[in-house]
């Protein structure tokens, strides 16, 4: 297989395969398929030697016997051959007829003219698998049927092309449709090629960089469509919004099979786990389109970890090392760019080359100039003179740091575009300030008439001309012949997009007065699709597409919105659906950029600026920064109490807000108090049943959780529950919430066999609900792991904690104080196994972040310090182990109410280290002390108490006191039947106790979550 020479010399036995760049691997098949049956075969790019079709064949038949065509929709579409051009192009061939052979590989259109003798001499590939092709290709070049078996390799010793019609299993339904007319980049995706394909195992991600509309998305999408035969999968993700991003990555899970929940952000990992796995089986191509950084787009990236994933991203951003191979992407040099208008345009050469160097080779630029030449047909001179004498400033022009002759292209569309239709021209200025994703059509229809407020009387009749269906598609047919946005289909419905470059251009051609009127006008639209209380996966995509528009539309700082009761409620709302859907970080930024447009015009004392305070409040305390919370909560406490007028459903939230803060600062006791009233008001106010109503009493029973009153906390919870169920479903999060305190509650009890099988099941049905890595499911999984743990089954606690620390830093952030507990938690794990140095590397780190994050004297600080001293116990260094325990009980003593089981933990555990370092003593002192309290506290029976009385023994063995002698017995033989009786004889605790010669060392289980 070789490429036409320039000097040919005849062979009786050659096929010359004429084809455009776009089939190259048509023709390369092809062309391996005639040399595996004798023949020779050559490739003549028709459309990169830019010849004209009737010489290039004339040419090629020179050296070969036969000529193979092979007819596309891309090969037709970049001919663009009238009637009279085929005529006199099939004329000019006529004696060269009997010698084509035409090869249709798609449904392309046949032209009509194409004459009998060829078209009965067609070989149509269309449609049909390998085997079918070869029967077809083979004997119409050689009269014989193809072999049975063919080499691995081709004759040049090459890995096969494989069969082009051979589509991926997998492909991504929003994928842009090809561009038939793609020109040129040859080079470049060539090179893109190499570097995908000889990349080491795991390193095949390779971004395209390079100023707005140089071609990056174009090349990256027609190396998929080109080379989609060496894939099996091929899945695009927008990338402009990383919101978008992450939700067209988790549509893979459901393409792939895979169960994914109604949380977004939390089912990245099952994604990207289902793509690494599915990656093993067969070849994927991922596009990365538009990723503003690599921050941005670092959740999305697959890890692909051998040789058959290949990632492509697109992006301005040239800083990729570390994450990508990178190619930089030029503008076309002149002949490619003349190449590219004479696809598109049929002016003379001279006028081609001419707005080609206007255009500098920046096919974004070309393409809209071509559009409206196509449109509007003149002399290109004259379109250029206008273009160029176009000062701008009639649009109110503002640069955009775009090269000026793309910024030039694109106003002057919009200028033709508003002569042709005013109402189109409206629609495109609004359609600059929203997302850059597909738009349903039928939004811009509900805008709403605002009469002489309007920036112009052509936006007042666009609602109406988009209502009627001929007007409608008027509208559309305009902007598409013009090339400024991309119309398409979702669900039968027509949608409207526009690509980021012409957004910004058309955007600073809008007068700044008029921008506020055009952003407003966006607001007040997407109300009709406010979701006031999002709960299902399809609700929060709508909120997300709400938020994407009013981001972009800069809504947040809009004065008039300030001003407009409905447009603040939908704000409010998204921004809620964001913190539901572990958005925080983006809630945050939401709500404060409200406040600061709200406070001057409402003022603080507004009701809605409150609930913004309070969204805030909301946002700062799911991001683990719960001291800044209190500052605000406590600040608006002032504010609501010193109010008569205030609401009482604002002052049960300010409640909810405040008992939320003191927990997770650990003031549980303070917290206590604040659920009970703030539940006694809802209760009061609104009746059990209400949506605050059963907020605050979750935070009520929580609270008696924290405080060691596990009965009540059951009790209440079990009550809740059912109200939950009756009221929100069993499918609700707040629900299934509750179900997890509940199984705790069994734990605290020391139920704990109850305690794994209930975990167990709200686990997966977490998952099923939820996602394999939403909140909630990691932290059912945190409670699992300690429920596996205090049963026995370390194992088991080792796996579940496992599936949950990373994910956890994903979802939450590394320094979450919710991720410091699943590492205190993880460190148990480790050490029931004996993995003492990881243990004691993990349980250090937990400390130490601790105290950073929670500060020295929290309860979680003293969780992470008992845990990582029964790891220095484990490993017989009490020493170590004792100041740990001593600054845990101390903390302990001071924050939790007196003889609180906690409490008790660590001063048993604190004997133990006594006990280990022969201070008996010491030891025997501190355990008698202990007798009554934990007693009282916990129970003669309670795994803990149980504990207690075993080491007890174990003291006054060491101490050998002949009148302590029968006691001890006496307590051993007790304590081991409970055992036998609570957790079983082959519970590792119990063995320990029977044993009578070591310590049982006794955990505090994390805080309820």
């Amino acid at each position: 297989m070789s490429n036409v020479p320039d000097e040919p010399s005849a062979s009786p036995h050659a096929v010359l395969i004429v084809h455009c760049e776009a089939d190259e691997p048509w023709a390369s098949w092809i062309a391996e398929t005639l040399e595996d049956h004798g023949l020779s075969a050559r490739l003549f790019s028709w459309t990169a030697v830019g010849s004209d079709l009737a010489g290039a064949v004339a040419q090629g038949l020179a050296a070969s016997d036969r000529c193979a065509v092979i007819l596309s929709q891309a090969f037709l579409t970049l001919t663009a051959y009238s009637a009279s051009e085929w005529r006199a192009a099939l004329e000019d061939s006529e004696h060269l007829l009997h010698r084509l052979v035409p090869v249709v590989v798609d449904r392309a259109s046949i032209p009509e003219l194409l004459p009998v003798s060829l078209r009965e001499k067609i070989v149509d590939l269309s449609e049909v698998g390998e085997q079918a092709a070869l029967g077809r290709v083979v004997p119409a070049f050689t009269g014989k049927a193809p072999r049975r078996t063919v080499a691995a390799r081709t004759a040049w010793g090459r890995a096969r092309t494989r069969f082009p019609a051979d589509e991926p299993a997998v492909w991504s339904p929003w994928i842009p449709k090809r561009n038939f007319l793609f020109t040129g980049r040859e080079r470049e995706l060539q090179r893109l090629r190499d570097q995908l394909w000889s990349a080491p195992a795991g390193a095949g991600t390779v971004a395209l960089t390079g100023l707005g509309g140089v071609g990056k998305s174009q090349i990256a999408l027609e190396y998929a469509y080109r080379f989609q035969s060496e894939y099996e999968a091929v899945w695009f993700i927008r990338a402009t919004r990383s919101a978008q991003a992450r939700q067209d990555l988790l549509a893979l899970s459901g393409e792939l099979g895979f169960p994914t929940g109604e949380a977004l952000h939390s089912d990245l990992e099952v994604a990207r786990e289902a793509l690494r796995k599915d990656a093993a089986g067969r070849r994927w191509l991922i596009i990365v389109d538009d990723a503003r950084s690599p921050d941005s787009v670092e959740a999305v990236l697959p890890r692909f970890h051998g040789r058959t994933g290949h990632v492509i991203i697109t992006s301005t951003d040239e800083n990729w090392a570390g994450t990508a191979a990178t190619q930089g992407i030029e503008p076309m040099d002149g002949a490619t760019s003349l190449r590219y208008l004479q696809a598109r345009l049929q002016h003379p050469d001279e006028e081609l080359e001419t707005l080609a160097e206007f255009c500098a080779g920046l096919p974004a630029a070309m393409e809209v100039a071509a559009a409206h030449l196509r449109e509007s047909p003149q002399a290109i001179e004259t379109y250029l003179r206008r273009v160029r004498e176009n000062t701008l400033a009639p649009f109110g022009y503002r640069p955009t740091g775009y090269p000026q002759p793309l910024d030039r292209t694109f106003v002057a569309a919009l200028d033709d575009v508003t002569a042709a239709s005013p109402a189109a021209g409206e629609l495109l200025k609004l359609l600059s300030l929203m997302a850059s994703t597909p738009l349903p059509v039928r939004l811009f229809g509900s805008l709403p008439r605002l009469g002489a407020d309007l920036p112009s009387p052509h936006l007042a009749s666009l609602p109406g001309m988009l209502d009627n269906a001929s007007t409608e598609r008027e509208i559309v047919n305009i902007i598409r012949s013009h090339s400024l946005a991309r119309v398409g289909l979702s669900e039968d419905e027509p949608t409207i997009e526009m690509h980021r470059v012409p957004q910004r251009v058309i955007e600073h051609c809008i007068p700044e007065p008029q921008l506020t009127v055009y952003r407003h006008l966006i607001h007040l639209m997407l109300r009709d699709r406010d979701i006031i209380a999002a709960r299902t996966a399809a609700d929060w995509h709508v909120m997300l597409d709400i938020w994407r528009n009013l981001e972009s539309s800069q809504a947040w700082s809009c004065l008039r919105c300030a001003q407009d009761q409905s447009t603040r409620s939908l704000m409010l709302h998204v921004i809620r659906a964001l913190m539901i859907w572990g958005e925080s970080a983006h809630s945050e930024h939401a709500a404060r950029a409200l406040l600061d447009t709200w406070t001057p015009v409402l003022g603080e004392k507004h009701t809605d600026v409150h609930e913004a305070t309070l969204e805030l409040a909301n946002c700062l305390r799911n991001q683990g920064r719960a001291r800044e919370s209190l500052e605000l909560d406590r600040r608006l406490s002032d504010q609501i109490g010193a109010l008569r007028e205030a609401r009482p459903e604002t002052r049960v939230r300010v409640g909810l807000n405040l008992g939320g803060d003191l927990r997770r600062l650990g003031r549980f006791a303070d917290a206590r108090e604040v659920d009970e009233r703030t539940r006694d008001l809802a209760v009061d106010t609104f009746g059990p049943a209400d949506r605050l109503s059963l907020m605050a009493r979750n935070n009520a029973a929580l609270s008696s959780l924290l405080l060691w009153e596990p009965r009540q906390a059951l009790e209440q919870d079990e009550a809740l529950w059912r109200d939950q169920r009756r009221v929100r479903g069993d499918a609700d999060r707040a629900t299934v919430s509750t179900l997890v305190r509940m199984a705790r509650a069994h734990q605290d009890l020391g139920e704990y066999r109850q305690a794994v099988e209930m975990q167990e099941q709200t686990l997966q049905r977490s998952r099923r609900l939820f996602g394999q890595d939403s909140v909630i499911a990691l932290f059912a999984t945190v409670h699992l792991a300690s429920a596996q743990r205090v049963v026995g089954d370390f194992t088991a606690a080792w796996r579940s904690m496992q599936t949950v620390v990373e994910p956890m830093r994903r979802v939450l952030g590394a320094e979450h104080p919710d991720r410091i507990m699943a590492l205190a938690e993880l460190t148990s794990a480790l050490r029931c196994l004996r993995r003492y140095e990881e243990a004691q590397e993990t349980g250090e780190r937990s400390v130490a972040m601790s105290v950073a994050v929670n500060g020295e004297h929290h309860p979680a600080t003293a969780i992470c310090r008992n845990k990582l001293g029964l790891v220095h116990l484990a490993r017989a260094d009490g020493f170590a182990a004792f100041p740990l325990f001593d600054a845990a009980a101390t903390t302990l003593e001071a924050a939790l109410p007196e003889d609180h089981p906690h409490t008790l933990v660590a001063r048993i555990n604190r004997a133990s280290a006594r006990w280990q370092n022969q201070e008996l003593t010491l030891a025997d002192e501190e355990e008698q002390r202990l007798q009554g309290p934990v007693l009282r506290s916990l129970g003669a029976n309670h795994p803990w108490a149980l504990a207690w009385a075993a080491n007890r023994v174990t003291t006054l063995d060491a101490l050998d006191l002949p009148a302590q002698r029968m006691r001890a017995n006496a307590q051993w033989r007790e304590t081991v039947d409970a055992y036998a009786r609570t957790l079983g004889r082959q519970h590792p605790d119990a063995q320990v106790a029977e044993a009578r010669k070591d310590r049982v060392l006794v955990d505090v289980d994390v805080p309820p979550m």
